[in-house]
């Protein structure tokens, strides 16, 4: 798990790909650790490309996320503190504060 944590933000698309699979975002590895160290290095990367992956991963968890792409104090503060959401994020964002879960 650190290994693929490691590697979040320098092979990003790697890191995605190893999730385009529906039976990895089953595994208690990922969906208790994984999921919510990488969002959190995505978010806190605060580029387009690191927004991007955290949209992503919201947009196929196959159910609600536990604290994907979370910043510790609810979707709306960190969105403020971001100079440009990417569109596809600010969806997520939306959703998810309308179905009352934090991402």
């Amino acid at each position: 798990m650190v290994a693929v944590e490691a590697k979040a933000v320098s092979n990003r698309e790697e890191v995605l790909a190893l999730l385009k699979d529906a039976e990895a975002w089953r595994r208690p590895l990922v969906q208790q650790f994984l999921l919510e160290r990488i969002g959190r290095r995505y978010l806190a990367e605060n580029s387009d490309a690191g927004l991007r992956a955290c949209a992503w991963l919201l947009d196929h968890a196959p159910a609600p996320p536990r604290s994907i792409c979370s910043s510790g104090h609810g979707p709306g503060a960190r969105r403020s503190a971001l100079a440009q959401v990417p569109a596809a994020l600010e969806k997520q964002i939306d959703n998810s504060a309308a179905s009352g879960r934090t991402t």
